[in-house]
């Protein structure tokens, strides 16, 4: 019963919702329905079509018709528009009541919750900013991954994973950008200047992507232990690097003995001067590890839908929603830069 009106069970097949059109009786739909129940409210659609669950435990998707309250089994030839636009309808309801990203409460406590995070070796979620990418990533810091932080960050979030390096980091190793690379390789390979990303605000082939790699000890280098490792040991030479600074070339040698490139996880470089001039994940990442007092090498990858139709990344309040739930320190990137002490807004 809902409302004191007798109820059947309304669900789609392959569809993650469950809902419950209310009915007059057991099987009679009431008259220019349904109002269906999503999450204990009603929502109204044109769609007179539901699959119905009978007292008797059988299914079937039928048309509700209004003048006799009666449902007609379908056709299996019109069943398939039919639920897709009942999916529709619902799922624009859902978005409709979804509240707003408000953004993060205190962003001195956001940033103190988040350094403490990283310093223990946990996952932080950082968004860019809602008028940005829009797009909150998951973070580990890169000298306290494991297998089982790959597969949260593959499970849970489901981006591209990359690892997002200091410009001091860039320097002491002499990593380029890959556009940069590219286009030194293009005098050879014509292909590579007409394939060239376009100037932009986010710039990622000039401004942000590095090269990728995998450390030689891997066998594919592509599942969580091999791939945690080689974020791991990454981590671990920069932190050499930065604490007893070597010349360029000896540590582009080193690099080279235990990394090898093309590999499965990219590195993006941050800013020569971060925050200051941009604020991408790379650098917002990048500041909350120095801020934590650990070595500014990152591993993370974006927060990607992983149920429904909605197939994009996670809506920010949608990521700040699981973060809550999960534990995760969350932070908005311009509430961070605030809090560091850089302007808002660039």
């Amino acid at each position: 019963f809902f409302d004191g009106k007798p109820c059947v069970a309304l669900h789609l097949t392959n569809s993650l919702a469950t809902m419950a059109a209310c009915l007059a009786s057991s099987n009679v739909a009431r008259p220019n329905m349904p109002n269906a129940c999503f999450n204990g409210t009603y929502a109204k659609t044109s769609v007179q079509h539901a699959v119905v669950s009978t007292r008797r435990g059988s299914s079937f998707i039928g048309k509700f018709h209004s003048s006799s309250g009666s449902v007609q089994a379908l056709s299996a030839a019109k069943r398939t528009n039919v639920v897709f636009k009942v999916k529709r309808e619902f799922a624009a309801h859902a978005s409709a009541s979804t509240p707003q990203y408000q953004g993060t409460r205190n962003a001195t406590a956001d940033l103190e919750a988040l350094v403490a995070a990283l310093r223990q070796g946990d996952p932080v979620c950082i968004l860019d900013a809602a008028d940005r990418e829009g797009e909150t990533d998951l973070f580990f810091p890169a000298i306290d991954t494991h297998a089982t932080s790959l597969r949260q960050l593959r499970t849970q979030a489901g981006g591209e994973l990359y690892i997002a390096v200091g410009h001091e980091v860039a320097s002491a190793f002499g990593l380029p950008f890959v556009g940069e690379a590219l286009d030194s390789a293009s005098a050879k390979f014509p292909v590579l200047s007409g394939m060239s990303k376009s100037a932009g605000g986010m710039c990622q082939g000039t401004c942000s992507v590095g090269l990728s790699l995998d450390h030689r000890s891997t066998h594919t280098g592509a599942p969580d232990d091999e791939r945690s490792f080689t974020c791991r040991r990454l981590a671990e030479m920069v932190k050499v690097a930065l604490e007893q600074p070597h010349e360029v070339q000896t540590n582009a040698e080193a690099l080279g003995k235990e990394f090898h490139i093309p590999g499965h996880i990219f590195l993006c470089q941050e800013s020569t001067v971060g925050l200051a001039a941009r604020r991408g994940h790379s650098e917002l990442a990048v500041a909350a590890a120095r801020a934590a007092g650990v070595v500014p090498v990152m591993v993370g990858c974006v927060m990607l839908n992983n149920e429904g139709d909605e197939f994009g990344a996670l809506s920010p309040a949608a990521a700040q929603q699981w973060a809550r739930a999960n534990g995760v320190p969350f932070i908005d990137g311009k509430d961070m830069a605030e809090a560091l002490g850089f302007p808002r807004e660039l």
